[in-house]
């Protein structure tokens, strides 16, 4: 099954630019920024990080959305992404906290966090 269909088996959406940007960071190991489809217009707004391993499915960053996360590199092991971290106040343009950086690793065919935890929102 090709990558996309499995987001959509999921109830997800990317775009080809996700796709493409996915496929630059390690081969074999992918991460790709995906979003509800009533998400996604607002420019991944609300989004998670699904994780392919040789081209199957190897989990998801969290069950919580976050905003603007990033996926920062990624290895033949290990893939990093950086949540923004927002006050309460802070607008969606400009996140005032330290960002989180958590790393995931491949365990026994599945993504896990090695180096911290995502935020819960």
């Amino acid at each position: 099954m090709h990558i996309r269909d499995v987001i959509h088996a999921k109830g997800f959406e990317t775009t080809v630019e996700e796709l493409q940007a996915a496929g630059g960071f390690a081969p074999g190991l992918l991460a790709v920024l995906v979003a509800k489809p009533t998400d996604l217009g607002n420019g991944f707004r609300c989004a998670n990080v699904f994780f392919f391993a040789n081209g199957n499915y190897a989990g998801r960053d969290s069950t919580a959305c976050h905003l603007y996360p990033q996926i920062s590199w990624g290895n033949d092991a290990e893939i990093s992404v950086v949540y923004p971290r927002y006050a309460q106040s802070d607008a969606t343009c400009c996140p005032t906290l330290d960002p989180k950086r958590v790393i995931f690793g491949l365990s026994h065919s599945q993504m896990e966090p090695v180096s911290g935890r995502p935020p819960s929102s």
